[in-house]
């Protein structure tokens, strides 16, 4: 089995996923597949590389900001990410997306874990402080319009003379 780290761009949280051996390349389609369908590309990174939609920009996928700073570059779609190291410590090195490579993956180390959890949680948060400036801008936004309408009313009711009218 091998451990895998899953980051969606619905808003869940960050999965891991225990992938049997020979099942990887499948899983991979799996996770990332665009509803257009599409290829898939290995980004790589010293300690840890991520399969994404190759054509998820031009797919219109969603942006999905943890992958985007964990890879360096901007993702769209869903990410897996897996180890570059292998348990003795050696480097994958070869990043060919052919079956052979593919079933063959190392763990996503823990750290890769614990920081995919920590930034998902900051942007999580983040997201809902905008959410609620965003509803605050609403209300104000609402309150200005009903203090504009009651003036106007307000103004409409006024005579001539200076008196309001019924």
């Amino acid at each position: 089995m091998t451990k895998a780290l899953v980051i969606k761009t619905d808003g869940s949280a960050p999965t891991i996923r225990e992938i049997p051996q020979g099942d990887t390349y499948s899983v991979i389609k799996e996770v990332i597949a665009s509803p257009t369908g599409g290829w898939f590309d290995c980004v790589p990174r010293a300690l840890f590389h991520g399969y994404v939609n190759d054509t998820g920009i031009i797919d219109g996928l969603n942006m999905n900001p943890i992958a985007s700073i964990l890879l360096g570059r901007i993702i769209c779609g869903d990410v897996i990410l897996f180890g570059s190291l292998s348990p003795q410590g050696e480097y994958r090195g070869s990043f060919s997306l052919n079956d052979e490579y593919v079933d063959n993956e190392y763990d996503i180390p823990d750290f890769v874990i614990a920081t995919v959890r920590r930034n998902w949680r900051l942007w999580e948060v983040n997201l809902d402080a905008r959410n609620a400036k965003s509803q605050m801008e609403d209300c104000d936004r609402i309150s200005s319009e009903g203090r504009d309408r009651l003036w106007s009313e307000i103004q409409r009711r006024l005579t001539s003379d200076g008196r309001a009218t019924r």
